[in-house]
């Protein structure tokens, strides 16, 4: 970043040195083979859904584990179980849904 010639001109900002630089030329929508404006943000929410999902399976589980735990007077033995219990679960089925739409998908154009 140039500094400043005297102490009353602003900094130059990093933004002006980096669009000297910028690639954005590259990635235009016309200069992209196959591009389909809107479709990244479908599956951009197929991404948050597992997201949710995975964060979701762990709290289901701590929870019952933290039931149980009041009930059955085990404190932190079963929640602790069921917190990893349930991490466990929402990994194996959070790869299994990507591995799913991944056989879906045709594979890009090279």
């Amino acid at each position: 970043m140039a500094a400043p010639d005297g102490p009353l001109d602003p900094p130059v900002s990093p933004v002006f040195c980096l669009r000297k630089i910028s690639q954005a030329g590259r990635l235009a929508p016309g200069n992209m083979a196959g591009y389909n404006e809107g479709r990244e943000i479908g599956e951009g929410y197929k991404y948050v859904a597992l997201g949710i999902t995975f964060a979701g399976g762990i709290i289901l589980f701590m929870a019952i584990g933290f039931g149980l735990d009041r009930v059955l007077g085990t404190m932190p033995f079963l929640t602790i179980v069921g917190t990893l219990g349930g991490a466990v679960l929402s990994f194996f089925y959070m790869l299994a849904k990507l591995n799913a739409s991944a056989k879906k998908e045709p594979p890009p154009d090279a």
